[in-house]
């Protein structure tokens, strides 16, 4: 004797049950996938290729932008003495926020930072990355570890 769910089965044109519940649970999380790449921001240091880039970047950095950086850190780190840095030249950076944050563009010199430190205890925190956007030598962005991430797909 052939149950309803046997017979669901083999009716051409339908199908299979456990496609259908496979179905059902991955649909929500695609949502959720295709959501967060859209509204995910993104950095470009040069124009699109093929392309002259007439955008205004600012004045270039004529400031002292790695003092500017370390008092940053200072301000916010409770042992800011046991930072290391390490500099990235500044460069003309594009960067688009992301479309929840407005997707604002925003043009400047961006300049990356490798920080190092100890925690509290004397523990390493190891090397994180951060991109500092300066605009007419003023400070205009800091993106952080994570929100690096979510721009290169991590």
């Amino acid at each position: 004797m052939k149950t309803a769910h046997a017979h669901a089965e083999s009716r051409p044109g339908l199908a299979p049950a456990w496609f259908i519940r496979i179905t059902r649970n991955l649909v929500p999380l695609l949502l959720v996938l295709v959501s967060v790449a859209g509204l995910a921001g993104c950095v470009s240091s040069s124009p699109p290729q093929g392309t002259t880039d007439t955008a205004d970047y600012g004045q270039p950095l004529t400031i002292d932008y790695k003092k500017v950086i370390q008092d940053r850190f200072a301000a916010s780190v409770r042992n800011a003495d046991t930072l290391q840095f390490a500099y990235g030249p500044p460069s003309q950076y594009r960067y688009h926020a992301p479309l929840i944050a407005g997707g604002k563009v925003i043009l400047g010199y961006g300049v990356q930072v490798h920080v190092d430190g100890r925690n509290s205890l004397g523990g390493d925190t190891g090397s994180l990355f951060y991109i500092f956007i300066f605009r007419d030598n003023a400070l205009v962005k800091i993106l952080a570890p994570q929100d690096i991430a979510v721009m290169d797909g991590y």
